[in-house]
């Protein structure tokens, strides 16, 4: 049995309803089958502000920093097992179910210090 297939199996098991967290490499991130993101409510990537863009159906933060899973995962993908809804307003992602929400924006300091400095 490969890692990522230990790895998602363990995420299975930590039971349902509770919200819980994986850590995955981005090759195993893109392994995971459509019935897999059913049940995810968001991911928090660490790396680089320079780093290639993540097609998944879920709001996505990036933190620039290393990730401080000891497993050496490049996200951290958070879970929960029940009925969830997603939405976006403006720059503005969400995936929330009645306990929890998982949302993330992305801001370009840049824009800010361009916005200000006119």
């Amino acid at each position: 049995m490969n890692k990522a297939v230990e790895r998602r199996d363990a995420f299975h098991d930590q039971g349902h309803g509770a919200l819980s967290v994986g850590y995955f490499n981005l090759e195993e991130l893109r392994e995971l089958p459509a019935t897999e993101w059913q049940q995810v409510l968001g991911l928090v990537r660490f790396g680089t502000d320079r780093a290639e863009p993540l097609s998944v159906p879920v709001p996505v933060a990036t933190v620039v920093t290393p990730a401080l899973s000891p497993a050496g995962g490049a996200a951290e993908v958070w879970r929960f097992a029940g009925a969830m809804r997603s939405g976006s307003t403006d720059r503005l992602q969400y995936r929330c179910s009645e306990e929890y929400v998982f949302a993330s924006t992305a801001v370009d300091e840049r824009e800010l210090l361009a916005a200000g400095a006119g």
